[in-house]
């Protein structure tokens, strides 16, 4: 009985009450809503960045490995050509090679600055001694396939370390 008393004191009617009730559960979910909104908005933001940097960085080195597979398969086609004695197609093969000799240039110029490691930076490097070692090979064999030296610029082709086409586990023996 002493419940009731309380009860019938009090200016809290039932629909006060469930009034109450219903505003204080929204302003529950509001605040639930906005930091659900807050974490989402900073896990976004975390997940950008990181995946922005390394979705570009993969990007590039996909692309440079397949430059570098134009640029192989360039100088296997001097070889080619100046067997065929194709005056037209040796100077077509010279414009693609320097133009994917430079595209190869641009993206290195391009992914040194993403580099954050002493790994990628030394690995980078590497790559950019490997396309000038197969730049000066390609002049090699270019000069001794225009003077008719085709034998000689074969040899050089799979002999020489920055000649050979493919990664080293993929390279034809020199015999």
């Amino acid at each position: 009985m002493g419940s009731d008393k309380i009860a019938a004191g009090s200016n809290w009617t039932v629909g006060k009450k469930l009034m109450a009730a219903v505003c204080g559960m929204l302003l529950v979910v509001v605040a639930i809503t906005y930091s659900w909104l807050h974490s989402l908005d900073t896990v976004s933001a975390e997940l950008a960045k990181s995946t922005g940097q390394i979705s570009e960085k993969l990007a590039m080195a996909g692309n440079l490995k397949a430059t570098a597979n134009i640029m192989r398969t360039g100088q296997r086609g001097l070889l080619l050509l100046s067997l065929q004695k194709d005056a037209k197609g040796l100077e077509k093969q010279h414009q693609d090679y320097a133009k994917y000799y430079q595209a190869e240039r641009n993206l290195l110029a391009r992914i040194k600055p993403l580099l954050s490691t002493e790994k990628g930076k030394a690995a980078t490097s590497a790559v950019e001694s490997q396309v000038e070692q197969h730049a000066t090979c390609f002049r090699q064999v270019s000069e001794l396939c225009a003077e008719g030296k085709i034998d000689e610029a074969s040899t050089l082709y799979i002999g020489r370390e920055g000649c050979r086409p493919g990664p080293p586990w993929k390279r034809p023996h020199p015999s």
